[in-house]
Parts: structure tokens; sequence; C-alpha cells
């Protein structure tokens, strides 16, 4: 059956959170917080802090402020900007190599449209060539309309193309090529180990999305993981896998080879620690 839930006011959002035991300072800046910030995302980080969510016990543990979810959902923001920063310099490094490797054996033919290019158990291939296509058709890109015939893209070359692809589509293009010497050659160039390379993209894609859409990350595990090294994990508190962390593990090795972490690890380490909280939820998440 539909649980129906009744529209609740900004002001009666707080004195429900305030009658089920949380302990509120200010009214007032709970309520302009709940304004900017969505009673539901709100919610999703209060669970934690209940009896049993679950089964509609709803009241919280003794002790727990408001302030204190607000605190961990900016710290999920915060980190969120610096993922997605590293992020943004791994996509661009990645994409450029590929498309100078893919260049080198294909030269200007729009190999990445054509079937033959992917692999047999590519799954979902017409829907992925079609995505691409959808992407060259986008309005306003001049590189494109130099290259293109009406609808025919087969002279867009890739170091075009690959601007108009989406991080995922990009991830995908990598798993499933059936020419693997572009994959290898690319890990290679960027000093990246070959083992994983596409399945990491993968997954990078999948974050990206994540920090793009204001995923939670704080007490939340990842439906896909990251390879963790067995020396990084010696190396590292301890930490549940999948989640947030193996990530940050991931993405620090990526940074350190392509010689762009730049502090990077040093500020997200910074962020975790500063709130116990907040560090708990990050190395060993516990969903309720």
């Amino acid at each position: 059956m539909a649980n129906n839930k009744c529209f609740l006011s900004i002001e009666d959002q707080v004195l429900l959170l305030e009658e089920r035991g949380l302990i509120i300072h200010s009214k007032t800046e709970a309520e302009n917080f709940l304004r900017s910030h969505n009673y539901y995302r709100f919610s999703g980080y209060a669970r934690e802090f209940q009896e049993d969510p679950r089964h509609g016990k709803n009241n919280f543990s003794n002790g727990i402020s408001f302030d204190d979810i607000s605190s961990l959902m900016d710290l999920d923001q915060r980190l969120r900007r610096l993922l997605l920063e590293a992020l943004e310099i791994i996509e661009a490094s990645t994409r450029s190599v590929f498309a100078y490797e893919a260049g080198k054996i294909y030269g200007s033919n729009a190999f990445y449209l054509e079937k033959a290019n992917y692999l047999a158990v590519t799954p979902g291939l017409d829907d992925h060539i079609n995505k691409m296509h959808s992407q060259l058709l986008r309005k306003n890109q001049p590189t494109i309309e130099r290259y293109r015939q009406g609808d025919d893209f087969s002279h867009v070359p890739v170091w075009v193309a690959i601007e108009t692809m989406s991080f995922g589509t990009f991830a995908r293009l990598c798993q499933y090529m059936a020419n693997k010497d572009i994959i290898l050659n690319t890990a290679d160039s960027l000093a990246i180990a070959r083992e994983g390379f596409s399945s990491t993209l993968h997954a990078y894609s999948s974050l990206r999305n994540k920090c793009a859409h204001y995923a939670q990350l704080w007490n939340r595990s990842f439906d896909i993981s990251f390879k963790v090294r067995p020396k990084e994990k010696r190396d590292a508190p301890d930490f549940a896998h999948p989640g947030s962390y193996g990530a940050i593990i991931v993405i620090r090795r990526w940074l350190k080879q392509l010689d762009k972490d730049n502090g990077w690890f040093d500020q997200v380490t910074q962020l975790i620690d500063s709130n116990d909280l907040y560090r708990s939820g990050i190395l060993k998440p516990k969903m309720k």
C-alpha cells in the first residue's frame, strides 16, 4: 500500500523533529536551514540517530541536536566539492590522452560509432551509440558542425567528439572497446596501472554523478566499489569497503600518478578528522 504522508510546513517540520526528541537550540536557524535543504535530504542523515526508522520508531537518541546533523550535511557538501575537484582533473587528463591514443590508431574515422569496434558482450550497445549520436546533435557545438554532414557524423574525429561525451559515456566507451591497445596505451601514458583501469573509470563516473546530484556520502556504502590495493589498506585507518574512503584512497593514487595531488588528500583528511561522528560514518558506514 502507498505510504501517504501529509504535507508539513517548515515550522511543522521543526516541531515534528522536536517532538521526536531532537534538540533544537534555535527554531529560527533550523527553519532557515530546512528552507535551503530539503527535509527529505535532512532525514537521510537524521535517521542514523533515530531508534529504528525502518520500523517506524523515529524518536532520536538522547543528546542529539539539529546542529549535530546539519554539521554532518555541511561536511558532506565540502567533501563532495573536493571529490568533484579531483575527478575533474582525472577526467580531463584521461579524456585527452585517450583521444590522442585512439587517434593514432584510427585517425579521423569515427570508430566510436561503429558496432564492430565494440566487444560482442557489450550490454545495450545500440543505446550507447544512440546516446553518443544525441550528444553530437546538441546545439551550439561549432567544432562538431565543422565535421558533420547533416546527420552523418562519420567524419567527426575522436579528439573532437570526446568533448561532447558525458563522463559515463566516455567510461563505457573505454570499458567495452574491442581494441584494448587504446586503453592499455592510455593507462601507460598516464602512468596508471593497466589492471582495473577501465572499471575504475566506470566507478569514477558513478561517483561523479553522486556528487553532482548531492548524494549522501556520510554513512553510505557504494553500489560500485573501488579496488584498493593491499598496501593501501595497511597504510590507511581501519575502514569498511565499499564506501567513500575506498574511493578517496584510489583517487589519491591516481592524482599522485598524474602529479596532481597538490595537497588534495591532506585537505580531505583534515575535513574528515574535524568531526568524530563524520569520521566514523565515512570510515565505517552503518546504515539504519
